[in-house]
């Protein structure tokens, strides 16, 4: 089976989610950023720092692409599905799977777990609503959404894979989550 390629915002869940996932489905399980820090022998944060987010876009895509194509879960980064030519690679490669949420829930936990993210570090709540809103026409390119608000990661990981077996049964994908509206509000 192909690679599942988890999308979404910063705080969505997909590290937590994919992990999960994968241990469902006896996959391997990547995180595109610890990978782009192992490979890259520095921490993003460092990246940003020393060399831009333009550099590390260019790791982000190199890494991506460098990562197994078959009985894989990847967690990327918030912004790789806006990356050039990153999106169409992973809908080409895989399964794409928009973990969509509350964006208020979504910043507060990408503000508080405890990670460097040197975009939040470096925007307001304002900016970084501006950059979720910016990043939505890329995630709705997904094969599918699942709606994270008030779900647990292990509920969120048992949807993805029920609509896996539905993808196998022939059947085709019900319509994406219900969608917030453009500020991420129910």
């Amino acid at each position: 089976m192909e690679t599942i390629y988890l999308i979404g915002f910063m705080g969505a869940g997909k590290t937590t989610v994919g992990k999960i996932l994968a241990d469902l489905l006896g996959y391997s399980f990547y995180d595109l950023d610890e990978y782009i820090e192992k490979t890259a022998a520095q921490s993003i944060p460092e990246i940003f720092a020393e060399k831009g987010e333009a550099h590390f876009r260019l790791l982000e895509a190199r890494a991506l692409r460098s990562l197994p194509v078959r009985r894989a879960v990847v967690a990327t980064g918030g912004g790789t599905a806006a990356g050039r030519g990153n999106l169409p690679y992973m809908l080409e490669k895989g399964l794409v799977v928009h973990l969509a949420g509350d964006f208020s829930r979504m910043y507060a936990r990408a503000a508080g777990d405890g990670r460097e993210r040197p975009l939040i570090a470096a925007k307001s709540r304002e900016e970084c609503f501006r950059l979720y809103q910016s990043r939505l026409p890329f995630y709705r390119k997904a094969h599918f959404s699942v709606d994270t608000t008030d779900r647990s990661p292990a509920e969120i990981a048992r949807t993805i894979l029920e609509r896996l077996k539905e993808r196998e049964n022939g059947k085709t994908f019900p319509e994406k989550a219900e969608r917030k509206d453009e500020r991420g509000y129910e």
